[in-house]
């Protein structure tokens, strides 16, 4: 039963429509969101508005209450362990503020970069989540924090 209700929230439909219990529901356009999708190369230039390549339909519930993007990775595996590879799309909430230990995204000497972000005293430490990468530890003026990641999606 695992495997078909981690089917069902990949799909975004329920058990029951799986197991063919239920019909599928129409989507309710009020009920929508359109979510920019923003394509760059992690490492590479600040994110621009002819960077986004497309939108995404989500509940509008789930992106309440601040300002969301899709981020699709591409050329990135340091945060493989955590789960989020090269060409997935994270949703990112924009907002300055993070909680140590969130997966954030920060530009750095104008390089974007999707790291764990721990603060201590007067500087942040970028850690990866895979050991080929190092820590990175900077001053607190020298990145910008954009935001926090909050969902990884992937297609199959």
């Amino acid at each position: 039963m695992h495997l078909i209700t981690e089917l069902a929230d990949f799909f975004d439909v329920s058990v029951d429509y799986l197991l063919g219990r239920e019909e599928l529901v129409k989507e309710e356009p009020e009920k929508l969101e359109l979510v920019p999708i923003v394509d760059i190369s992690m490492g590479r230039a600040i994110l621009k508005s002819d960077n986004i390549v497309g939108y995404r339909k989500v509940a509008k519930e789930s992106v309440e209450g601040g300002e969301y993007f899709y981020l699709r990775l591409t050329g990135d595996e340091s945060m493989i362990n955590a789960g989020i590879k090269d060409g997935d799309l994270v949703l990112i909430k924009k907002q300055v503020e993070i909680v140590d230990g969130e997966i954030a995204l920060v530009t750095l000497e104008d390089k974007v970069s999707l790291k764990y972000l721990y603060s201590v005293k007067d500087h942040f430490i970028l850690q990866a989540d895979n050991p080929k990468y190092k820590p990175i530890i900077i001053e607190h003026g020298e990145i910008e924090i954009i935001g926090k990641a909050i969902e990884v999606v992937r297609r199959l």
